[in-house]
């Protein structure tokens, strides 16, 4: 008895470690640059956290995929921002990746907007991987080359991707999700954090 007993309390370790290394993409490592490499950890999806507050962009210069400037300005023009953190390596973030383009096309005219931030890009050669993902999967939202400024602000605090933030339009970071989530659970998660902002600015 004590023998099964023991057997099954492994058995759960297991599980529960197996869990936490296969729950999310891995870390990455800052390059020399400032600019980040990730190495793939699993393509599991994981849960997504509660919205959580905390920190802000600051003033930053970047350009888009198209080769556009963009400054902290891309958040005024909306109430909610939503900021996804993905990686070329994470298969969960790219197979959330249609749903985030529905979505952004689902938002487009009101106070909502999606832009994407594939946190990996650090060359000409990432970057063509990262665009073509783009247009395979139909994200044809914003999205961000990371840069010094970017990494400075808020890229070197991230362990895992797909990681999402969501900022008002003062830049002000009201609340993240760690993992992948299907459109519904997404949709939900925005519209409530939008009804948040919504009530604190009234």
């Amino acid at each position: 008895m004590k023998l099964l007993r023991h057997i099954r309390i492994l058995s759960v370790i297991a599980i529960l470690a197996l869990t936490l290394i296969l729950g999310a993409c891995g870390k990455k490592e800052e390059s020399s640059t400032g600019s980040t490499t990730s190495q793939k950890n699993s393509e599991k999806e994981i849960e997504s956290s509660d919205a959580t507050s905390g920190g802000e962009f600051s003033a930053f210069t970047a350009t888009d995929f198209d080769g556009n400037d963009v400054d902290q300005s891309i958040f005024s023009s909306k109430d909610l921002t939503v900021v996804n953190l993905w990686g070329t390596f994470c298969g969960p973030c790219i197979r959330e990746m249609p749903e985030l383009g529905e979505l952004a096309a689902d938002y487009a005219g009101s106070g909502i907007q999606i832009i994407g931030i594939p946190v990996d890009v650090s060359d000409q050669d990432t970057l063509e991987t990262a665009q073509s993902i783009v247009a395979q999967t139909g994200a044809d939202y914003v999205h961000l080359v990371p840069n010094k400024e970017l990494y400075d602000i808020y890229l070197k605090n991230v362990t895992a991707v797909p990681e999402t933030l969501f900022v008002d339009k003062t830049g002000t970071i009201v609340g993240n999700a760690i993992g992948a989530k299907g459109k519904d659970d997404w949709k939900k998660l925005i519209d409530d954090t939008y009804d948040k902002i919504s009530k604190n600015t009234d």
